[in-house]
């Protein structure tokens, strides 16, 4: 089958989902429920505290997003492949996601973020020196770092006014930004 023939196919299932949603009622939304115009929605996004934390996000999302694709790079001299140690890191991220809970409720976010800054921030350094299944050690540091960042932004979330958090999904849209500024090479590419 040509490559024609398989974007064809993947109208299928989107034809029968539009379908089956077409007459479903979505809820609104917070702002909406809250009587929150659009337009004071965008003028809260001028907020101090949406700004830092805007600011932030931006460096939580490039230290993760913007290392693991240079990983292979990065370790090439090492010995080592880069590949494995990306996998690693993401096995690491995703058994400490998966207990993320508990601790996100016991521990304050600022102090956590410090904690996860600092810790990523000691991995990366030991990753730019490592050599070998040294790399493995390194790359556990930094993955300890970098797991909680989301769970804490969440977090974080949680704890400010409720007209602060109208603004997150603003934020959240943005996202997909820091990878041009994470990795500038691949802009206009899909990464």
């Amino acid at each position: 089958m040509g490559w024609h023939a398989l974007i064809f196919v993947l109208f299928i299932p989107a034809i029968i989902y539009a379908i089956m949603f077409w007459s479903l009622d979505f809820p609104q939304t917070e702002r909406v429920t809250t009587g929150v115009s659009t337009k004071d929605m965008f003028l809260s996004c001028l907020s101090p505290l949406f700004l830092v934390m805007l600011a932030c996000m931006f460096l939580t999302a490039a230290t993760e997003l913007g290392t693991n694709q240079w990983l292979g790079a990065l370790l090439q001299g090492a010995g080592v492949s880069g590949i494995l140690v990306l996998v690693f890191i993401q096995g690491v991220m995703a058994v400490g996601r998966a207990f993320a809970g508990p601790v996100v409720h016991r521990v304050n976010p600022n102090g956590m973020l410090i904690i996860s800054s600092i810790l990523a921030a000691v991995g990366l350094l030991m990753l730019s020196k490592a050599s070998g299944y040294g790399a493995f050690g390194a790359a556990l540091v930094f993955a300890a770092g970098i797991c909680f960042f989301l769970a804490y932004d969440a977090g974080f979330r949680i704890r400010v006014p409720a007209e602060d958090r109208r603004t997150w999904p603003v934020a959240d849209g943005r996202g997909g930004d820091v990878l041009h500024f994470a990795d500038p090479a691949a802009d206009g590419e899909m990464v």
